[in-house]
């Protein structure tokens, strides 16, 4: 039996886990994204998968979905975008816009953010 996790509930912990292409990863959960990205964002899980709309939020929001998306694996695919929306309690069309808006953001180096990134794949043990 799954153990039940505080802000996702038991099925975060069956979201995969971190297969990169090439690197030995351990096992991650969305969860684990989750807590990875508060931590460097310096904020709390309520507060990223709550409803907010204040860039603050919605900016570790976006990158914990955008991280999931490309690290975290189900049976060796990625998470599907209902299975994120799902975790983080938004519609699969809000989960793509949040993947296409950190693409476009890294893109630019909008306020540090690929840095950032980086720091919270460092946490999770993804390279």
């Amino acid at each position: 039996m799954m153990a039940r996790d505080p802000v996702f509930g038991s099925h975060a912990d069956a979201c995969g886990n971190v297969l990169p292409s090439g690197a030995h990863a351990p096992n991650v959960t969305v969860s684990a994204v989750l807590r990875a990205v508060c931590e460097v964002f310096e904020t709390h899980p309520g507060v990223v998968v709550g409803r907010s709309r204040r860039r603050e939020h919605v900016t570790p929001r976006q990158v914990a979905i955008w991280i999931a998306r490309h690290c975290v694996r189900i049976n060796g695919r990625p998470i599907s975008l209902p299975a994120l929306g799902r975790a983080f309690g938004r519609d699969h069309t809000t989960v793509l816009s949040a993947i296409q808006r950190v693409d476009a953001l890294l893109a630019c180096d909008f306020e540090g953010l690929p840095a950032r990134v980086r720091k919270v794949k460092e946490v999770l043990h993804v390279h």
